[in-house]
């Protein structure tokens, strides 16, 4: 197992998050031990060429390799064309969304080593709120597919992973749910996961919850803070 950074997910204000990424940055210590680096989107499209050229070629200096947060799911229909579902849920994103970060990174030198997937069988199985698919796995799985396609087609050396949450009263089979989840997967998608994670809310435990994590499986804590916790490539 290999130690990874994640990003502030929600980046409200004004920070000094990319001092990271300058030769005389005081993680050093902590950077000899990272082997990969977690952002989301938000850094990827938001920022300039310039910085976006800086930020890779730093973490290439490093030997760290880039991972993004990312929904894959899209809410098409049968056509691939109609929304069907999924505006505005976790999970989800817009079309052309992915495709732009990935002409991103590409563009600027960067190279995408890890995709972690935002809980889509909660959000395209489970989810029951507005605009929810209620999807079955397969169809879950489905929907990945040209996304999934499309990553490798500029990445083909990616590796495609999954986050899901633990520790949810509901369903009560939940965590038998994930693992034939990554059998769907397997089947419809042609490969297996690269690798799974576990998500806890900030101040859950996986050793106190009535639902703990599946075996095998690492923790990741959630919150507003710099995320810190394991990676797992197998």
């Amino acid at each position: 197992m290999a130690p990874f950074l994640r990003q502030k997910m929600f980046q409200e204000s004004e920070s000094d998050y990319l001092e990271l990424f300058k030769p005389d940055s005081p993680w050093s210590k902590t950077a000899q031990h990272t082997q990969v680096f977690l952002t989301n989107g938000g850094l990827i499209l938001r920022e300039s060429d310039a910085t976006l050229q800086a930020v890779f070629a730093d973490l290439k200096r490093r030997h760290i390799a880039l991972a993004i947060a990312a929904g894959l799911l899209s809410g098409k229909g049968p056509d691939g064309r109609t929304q069907e579902c999924g505006v505005g849920v976790e999970g989800f994103s817009a079309p052309g969304s992915l495709d732009a970060l990935a002409k991103r990174i590409q563009k600027n030198g960067g190279e995408l080593a890890y995709v972690v997937m935002d809980e889509p069988l909660w959000y395209g199985h489970h989810f029951s709120g507005k605009n929810a698919c209620k999807w079955s796995m397969e169809k879950v799985a489905q929907d990945i597919v040209p996304r999934f396609e499309a990553l490798r087609a500029r990445f083909p050396s990616v590796h495609i992973g999954d986050v899901e949450p633990a520790g949810v009263p509901q369903p009560a089979d939940w965590l038998q749910e994930i693992t034939q989840w990554t059998e769907v997967y397997r089947r419809v998608v042609g490969e297996n996961l690269s690798f799974s994670h576990c998500d806890y809310a900030a101040g859950g435990s996986a050793q106190h919850d009535d639902q703990p994590c599946p075996e095998n499986y690492p923790i990741t804590l959630i919150g507003k803070a710099v995320f810190t916790g394991w990676y797992y490539p197998f």
